[in-house]
C-alpha cells in the first residue's frame, strides 16, 4: 500500500496550536557575542501521550524568495546547534523541554537560518495516509561579533509578458553577511522625462504573503518582479529601479527601453489610475503651537489631465489647525505636482487625523480613485 504523509508547517509566531501539540517560542534570533555558545529551550505540550520528535533543517533561499528547508545530518548539525534530546516519549498529558545550545564558530561571518521541526509521530491509518502537524521553530543565528553593513547587487531588468499581463522583473543579490528587508519599485519615463508608470517590486514570496518588502538571505539572489498597469506605447522609455535594504542604503539600476509596437495587456483595474504620493504618508514632526510644513508630491501617471481637490482647511480648538497648500492640484498627462501640507498642533493628546481622501476627476470627467493622504504627527524637541 503506497503512503501518503501531509503535513502542515506553522513558523514565525510566538505560540502555535494545532493536533495533540503546543509550541512555544517559535522564533529566535541569536546574536554572536562574548560567550562561545548560548543556550535555548523550546516548551512543548501534549494533552494526550504521543511520540515527539525534533529534527534539525537548514533554510536556502529560492529566487522567489521562499524559503526551503532541508534536512541537516546528525553530525553537521552538532557543530552549530545541538539538542540534549531530540525525541521524547509522552506517557500522558505533560511538557517537554527541548533544550540545545548554540554553537557559535569562530572566524566564520555569516547570518544562518535553521528550522527546528517538531512533529508527532504517528502510525499510519488503514488507507495508508498519515496527517501530520509540523512545527518550524526558526532559529536565526549570526556569527559575526561586529557591526555587519547591508550591501547587495542590483541588475538591470527587463520587460516581460505573461496571461497577456506586462510584468517588469529585476535580480537583486544580497551580497553581505546578514538578512535584511528590500523595498523597491520602478518608474519608467517617456523621452521627454514625463512619468509613465511607476510599480512596485517585490519577490513572489512577498506577493503572496501581501508583505510590503522583501526579506532577503545572505548569498541569496531573488527575483524583484511588479506588473505594470498600463499598455506602452511605441517609442523610446527609461527604466529605474530604486532598491532600498532595511529602509536604509539604497541602490538604482537603470536601462533604456525601446517598444517597437504597443505593448498590450488587459487593465489590472481602476486602481491602475490611481495618483501617486511621494512619500507614501505624510510624516509631521513638530514643535507645540509652531507652524510646520511638509512637502509632498503627487504624481498623475494618466494620459489626461487630472484636478485634484486636497482637503479643506480645519481648525480644531483642542489639537490645532492644519490646511492644504494650494487646497486644488491641475496635473498635466505623465507629470507632477508638489504641494505643501502645513499644520500648527497644540499641546496635549494625541491628533489621530487618520487618512484622509482627495477626490481626483480627469479633464473628461472621469472620476479616478481618491488620493489617499495618510498623516500622522510627531513630536520634536
Amino acid at each position: 500500500m503506497k503512503k501518503l504523509t501531509v503535513c502542515g508547517l506553522f513558523f514565525l509566531a510566538q505560540v502555535a496550536f494545532g493536533a495533540n501539540l503546543s509550541v512555544q517560542p517559535l522564533y529566535f534570533d541569536f546574536k554572536a557575542g562574548k560567550a562561545p555558545s548560548e543556550d535555548f529551550t523550546i516548551i512543548v505540550k501534549s494533552d494526550k501521550p504521543a511520540n515527539v520528535r525534533a529534527s534539525l533543517y537548514q533554510a536556502e533561499q529560492k529566487i522567489t524568495g521562499k524559503l526551503d528547508f532541508k534536512q541537516v545530518g546528525k553530525e553537521k548539525a552538532s557543530e552549530l546547534i545541538k539538542l540534549k534530546r531530540d525525541a521524547h516519549r509522552f506517557t500522558r498529558p505533560g511538557t517537554w523541554r527541548v533544550e540545545g545550545t548554540i554553537n557559535y564558530p569562530t572566524r566564520v561571518n555569516k547570518t544562518f537560518a535553521y528550522a527546528l521541526m517538531i512533529e508527532e509521530e504517528l502510525p499510519m491509518d488503514k488507507k495508508g495516509v498519515n496527517i501530520s502537524v509540523r512545527y518550524a521553530v526558526v532559529l536565526k543565528v549570526q556569527t559575526s561579533k561586529n557591526r555587519v553593513y547591508e550591501r547587495g547587487t542590483l541588475s538591470a531588468g527587463e520587460l516581460f509578458s505573461a496571461d497577456n499581463k506586462l510584468f517588469y522583473k529585476s535580480l537583486f543579490e544580497n551580497d553581505s553577511v546578514k538578512d535584511y528587508r528590500v523595498q523597491s519599485y520602478l518608474t519608467i519615463r517617456n523621452k521627454d522625462g514625463a512619468l509613465v508608470e511607476r510599480a512596485d517590486l517585490k519577490t513572489l514570496s512577498a506577493w503572496q504573503k501581501q508583505a510590503s518588502s522583501s526579506i532577503v538571505m545572505p548569498g541569496a539572489e531573488v527575483e524583484l518582479v511588479g506588473q505594470l498597469k498600463k499598455p506602452l506605447p511605441k517609442g523610446e522609455y527609461t527604466a529605474q529601479v530604486i532598491a532600498k535594504m532595511n529602509g536604509k542604503r539604497q541602490l538604482i539600476s537603470k536601462n533604456d527601453i525601446s517598444i517597437k509596437e504597443e505593448l498590450h495587456q488587459e487593465r489590472v483595474d481602476e486602481k491602475a489610475k490611481a495618483l501617486l504620493l511621494t512619500p507614501g504618508k505624510i510624516n509631521v514632526e513638530y514643535k507645540e503651537n509652531r507652524p510646520a510644513l511638509f512637502r509632498f508630491k503627487v504624481d498623475n501617471p494618466t494620459d489626461e489631465v487630472v484636478t485634484v481637490e486636497l482637503p479643506k482647511a480645519v481648525m480644531d480648538a483642542k489639537h490645532g489647525s492644519y490646511k492644504f497648500m494650494p487646497q486644488k492640484l491641475s496635473i498635466q498627462p505623465g507629470k507632477s505636482k508638489t504641494a505643501i501640507f502645513k499644520a500648527v498642533k497644540k499641546s496635549g493628546d494625541e491628533w489621530n487625523v487618520g487618512t484622509m481622501l482627495a477626490p481626483a476627476t480627469t479633464a473628461s470627467g472621469s472620476k479616478l480613485e481618491p488620493l489617499k493622504l495618510p498623516i500622522t504627527f510627531e513630536v520634536t524637541k
